[in-house]
């Protein structure tokens, strides 16, 4: 009995679940990462300076 509930349970679930899950990702996933691709690097900018710009004020900080 224990083998055969699971067993449906299983059935159930994965045609359910396989079918909605690949529809939805696969249209917001392309999506998504299309338009965050270009904002990420467009970020990747700014951290770069502000490490740079971080850099001259340490040199001073430790000649005092």
């Amino acid at each position: 009995m224990t083998p055969n509930e699971p067993l449906k349970a299983d059935t159930t679930q994965k045609p359910s679940a396989l079918s909605p899950p690949p529809r939805k990702p696969a249209r917001g996933r392309p999506a998504f990462k299309r338009t965050e691709l270009p904002p990420p690097a467009a970020s990747a900018g700014p951290p770069r300076i502000a490490p740079s710009v971080s850099s001259p004020p340490w040199p001073p900080a430790q000649a005092r």
